[in-house]
């Protein structure tokens, strides 16, 4: 979040995913205090949802095709 261009990706990256289903503010509002960036946004509750799912969903995704993918031999 300190980065100002991963601060824009913050509302879509898991932390600030659980952040917004869970409405804690605490370490974005810090941080927004002890540097010049401004807090960044949160998702609605929904949609922070959604994207944590997603990302569990692509996690799913991986543990099951990259073991398929590795030969036994």
């Amino acid at each position: 979040m300190i980065i100002p261009e991963v601060n824009i990706l913050y509302p879509y990256l898991p932390g600030g995913a659980t952040a917004a289903l869970t409405n804690f503010t605490l370490l974005a509002d810090t941080i927004a205090e002890q540097t010049t960036l401004g807090a960044s946004s949160l998702l609605p509750p929904a949609l922070g949802a959604i994207v944590l799912l997603g990302y569990a969903a692509l996690a799913s995704a991986v543990a099951v095709v990259l073991p398929l993918r590795r030969d036994l031999a």
